[in-house]
């Protein structure tokens, strides 16, 4: 039979990685990478709360916080190449400045606090409402000028009806959608606070089942 050893030997041992298996290759590579960004943001928020901490740094721990919690990307995913860009260089730029520029034994008990100390901590709704109001001015700006070269003269009189009526559907949407959100948010911290369920455990189990608490559970 092919692919069986011949009598007396042993088959070699599978090469590390081969398998399809969650447990190895880039699967598993990805989840570790997960985890330390986890504790790493983890760490920013304790080395926040130091009062050894200054000023300069302090801003950009809070900007990379006010970034990396926001439930909504600057530069949106769907959108090929620039789309990654944000989880690719901006996010690692801000942490790494922060981490940069805190004093290196505030950064070392923050990430031990980080260790022992897991908090998860709550995103950043704030932050999506202010990405909104970006996406929205570049939208309406560009609704403006496309009204204002390509409409005609006809469309004149009515392009600031256009814009002002696309405005409100605009933020009536976005409204909705934060508010369900934080509402969601709420939920999960109500079920860790009456069953002492972890919220991102819980949150696992209701966007992928019990893959995703498995996923979660993975060392």
């Amino acid at each position: 039979m092919s692919g069986s050893a011949p009598p007396g030997e042993e088959a070699p041992p599978a090469a590390a990685g081969s398998s399809g298996g969650k447990g190895g290759g880039w699967f598993a590579a990805f989840n570790a990478a997960v985890k330390r960004l986890k504790r790493q943001v983890l760490a920013l928020h304790y080395a926040n709360q130091d009062p050894r901490t200054g000023w300069l740094p302090r801003f950009f721990i809070l900007l990379a916080l006010a970034y990396v919690l926001s439930p909504v990307d600057l530069i949106p995913d769907f959108i090929p190449v620039l789309g990654l860009l944000d989880d690719l260089l901006i996010l690692p730029g801000l942490m790494l400045l922060a981490v940069r520029l805190i004093p290196k034994e505030v950064m070392e008990d923050a990430r031990r606090r980080a260790e022992h100390e897991p908090l998860r901590l709550h995103r950043s709704w704030g932050t999506a409402a202010m990405v909104f109001a970006m996406w929205d001015g570049a939208l309406l700006w560009g609704v403006w000028w496309a009204c204002s070269h390509f409409g005609g003269v006809a469309l004149q009189p009515y392009k600031l009806w256009i814009v002002a009526g696309l405005g409100v559907a605009l933020a009536a949407m976005e409204v909705a959608w934060l508010v369900v959100g934080h509402r969601r948010e709420q939920q999960l911290e109500s079920v860790h606070d009456a069953a002492g369920v972890l919220p991102e455990l819980q949150e696992a189990l209701l966007e992928r089942g019990s893959e995703g608490v498995h996923a979660y559970l993975e060392p």
